[in-house]
């Protein structure tokens, strides 16, 4: 098989964006419609370590607020919205 840089990042892609399908339609399962703040906040993730992390978190948490403390945890710190 040949390696190619380009068909590696879309292959990572994919399988991330398939994780972020799975973690919403898990949340959405056991808690019924997923709020559109925790929908973005999934589906901005890149990190593939972060994401499949995110998915067991998903089968774990006991709420849509625990989950959403982990999410917190595996987003990477936002500048101030003030930072001049």
């Amino acid at each position: 098989m040949i390696e190619s840089p380009v068909l590696e990042k879309w292959f990572r892609q994919r399988d991330i964006a398939a994780y972020h399908r799975a973690i919403l339609e898990g949340l959405e399962v056991r808690f019924g419609p997923v709020p559109d703040d925790v929908s973005a906040a999934v589906r901005v993730i890149a990190d593939e370590a972060r994401v499949v992390e995110l998915h067991k978190a998903s089968y774990v948490c006991t709420s849509l607020d625990d989950f959403r403390a982990r999410l917190a945890q595996s987003l990477p710190p936002q500048a101030p919205a003030n930072a001049n």
